[in-house]
């Protein structure tokens, strides 16, 4: 008589880890807390925020909390969420979103990546980068 042995079927379970916009509310309440807002902030209205030490912050908290060590990474993917940023002006590297607010922690489990539309996904597929050529 042979014995077969199976292995028992795994599931898919969802993690436990905080969805990137619950990290980014979560790293700013830390720097609140910990009397680490020179690193970053909420602005006084408390429905943006802002790194004031990038440095510190790619340091500090990037590898920590985002498995990453570059802040271009961590703002591609608040892009990738949604988020709005301020280029330019004494407003530079602000960044914003409509469900992103200090008082209302809640609302940024509701965040979700932004999907890209078929026509974006074409431009980039036949190599155009989304950028239109005059003929």
């Amino acid at each position: 008589m042979t014995t077969t042995i199976t292995k028992p079927k795994t599931t898919k379970t969802t993690s436990a880890r905080p969805s990137f916009p619950q990290r980014v509310y979560n790293v700013l309440k830390l720097c609140e807390e910990n009397d680490q807002e020179h690193i970053a902030s909420w602005m006084n209205d408390g429905t943006a925020f802002r790194v004031h030490d990038v440095v510190e912050f790619e340091r500090e908290l990037l590898p920590k909390y985002f498995n990453t060590q570059k802040y271009a990474s961590f703002t591609r993917t608040l892009c990738a969420y949604g988020f709005d940023c301020v280029r330019t002006g004494r407003q530079t590297g602000i960044y914003s979103h409509p469900k992103f607010n200090r008082n209302d922690p809640a609302a940024s489990s509701m965040i979700k990546r932004v999907k890209k539309t078929n026509n974006a996904k074409a431009k980039l597929s036949n190599g155009s980068h989304g950028l239109l050529l005059a003929r």
